[in-house]
């Protein structure tokens, strides 16, 4: 058995990739949008090693959420805490890069995979770390279970959707077409809906997303996430039957 372990242990370094490391106070997932304004002097460098690379090769990083510690280090009176972070994060792929005169960069990026951190590489001149790819796991009865728990997924989603649509003001177009957007384009394959039902959960702890990240696989996050889901519909219903009383 050791030496099995230490054989998928091998196999897992061989595998890793080293790549820069973002501390943040929120959880990124797979999917997700990242805005980040980049301003401190450790994050300016990592944006400069990333832009000087080549065109077809990607521009990436892993964020890690914080377990505790501050996000911001570069303090003028030098009290911040040094972030300790979870092992398990998403690597951000910048899609768009923006340098501001003053040194400053404006990011657009998205979650793609989630990844663990097997070791720190450096924290100088910015934090990397060498990481491996952590897929969904195949899970019991999948088949059987996944009928339940995508449709039960499906039919909160819809509801919480409908729930805000109902109680949005008439003049606000804009949100009711982002709403039906929405409705539109819940996903159908587990693994994709239980990534897209954990990012539109408003009410959720950090702690709460990074165990919907950590999930062995998407019925077991689809399994976290359904009773939230269905309280923020509530929640939604709630709203807007207040609303229409107060105008009555």
């Amino acid at each position: 058995m050791l030496q099995s372990d230490n054989y998928t242990n091998l196999r897992a370094r061989d595998a890793a990739r080293v790549l820069p490391i973002f501390a943040l106070q929120s959880v990124l997932l797979p999917g997700a949008p990242l805005p980040l304004h980049i301003f401190e002097q450790r994050y300016r460098r990592m944006v400069a090693d990333l832009a000087a690379r080549a065109r077809d090769e990607p521009r990436e990083f892993v964020v890690l959420a914080i377990r505790e510690g501050d996000e911001v280090l570069e303090r003028p009176d030098g009290a911040a805490q040094a972030p300790v972070t979870y092992d398990v994060g998403t690597i951000a792929r910048v899609t768009s890069l923006r340098h501001l005169p003053d040194g400053r960069s404006i990011l657009l990026c998205k979650g793609t995979e989630r990844v663990r951190l097997l070791e720190r590489t450096q924290d100088e001149p910015y934090p990397a770390g060498r990481f491996m790819t952590v897929p969904d796991t195949t899970e019991a009865d999948a088949d059987a279970r996944a009928v339940t728990l995508v449709s039960g997924a499906q039919a909160a989603l819809r509801e919480l959707f409908e729930a805000i649509r109902r109680v949005l003001p008439g003049q606000r177009a804009d949100q009711r077409h982002e709403i039906e957007r929405a409705l539109a384009s819940i996903p159908t394959e587990a693994a994709d809906l239980s990534y897209f039902a954990a990012r539109v959960l408003s009410t959720v702890s950090n702690e709460e997303k990074q165990r919907f990240l950590e999930a062995p696989g998407p019925l077991a996050r689809l399994q976290l996430i359904q009773p939230v889901l269905l309280l923020e519909a509530r929640l939604a219903q709630q709203r807007g039957s207040s609303t229409r009383t107060s105008l009555n």
